[in-house]
């Protein structure tokens, strides 16, 4: 029981801070600036500054990729494969680690890019200030779009929220099945 109980702390932690660090990443890539008005923005780059500063000196921007953010998303879930590794008394096979950690990179993209969609869902239904629903809409935008040029409103519903978590769900799916495979 405690050794789940510390896998659930450790994956927690390890998720919140990777997810942040590949939120950040995406919010520069789409040009998002943090400030004006853009708290939660603030919160996620406030939240990251002490991994992705030290890195960024090293890894600079390449356009709009944010190299320090997405290799401390990286490190993040390479630390939490060895923890887990340790816990269980596996091999610490870098390779082995390190596809682990890439999977569970790859997993996270696809459950916070789900997570996204269902924020941006429920904003949309609630009175929440402007500045929180314009963020929130910038983020899930560019998922939704692609899928509304083929997909118009049917009776004013936009359907394309529930295009894209189906196949975010199908994407989850094939990653699990190549994850067991390997």
């Amino acid at each position: 029981m405690l050794n789940s109980i510390v896998v659930m702390v450790v994956q927690t932690i390890a998720s919140l801070l990777a997810g942040m660090c590949l939120l950040r990443a995406y919010m520069l890539w789409l040009g998002l600036r943090v400030g004006l008005g853009n708290s939660a923005g603030a919160w996620v780059v406030g939240l990251t500054d002490w991994l992705v500063l030290p890195l960024r000196r090293l890894l600079p921007k390449v356009g709009r990729v944010d190299l320090g953010s997405l290799v401390g998303a990286l490190l993040v879930m390479l630390l939490q494969a060895a923890v887990m590794a340790l816990l269980f008394g596996a091999s610490l096979d870098p390779a082995a680690v390190l596809l682990g950690a890439v999977m569970d990179l790859l997993a996270l993209v696809l459950s916070g890019a789900f997570w996204l969609l269902v924020v941006s869902i429920v904003v949309s239904w609630l009175r929440v200030d402007e500045a929180t629903a314009y963020w929130v809409q910038s983020l899930v935008e560019p998922m939704l779009r692609p899928v509304r040029r083929f997909l118009p409103a049917v009776a004013g519903l936009d359907l394309s929220p529930m295009v894209v978590i189906l196949l975010i769900k199908v994407l989850e799916m094939v990653l699990h099945g190549w994850r067991w495979n390997l």
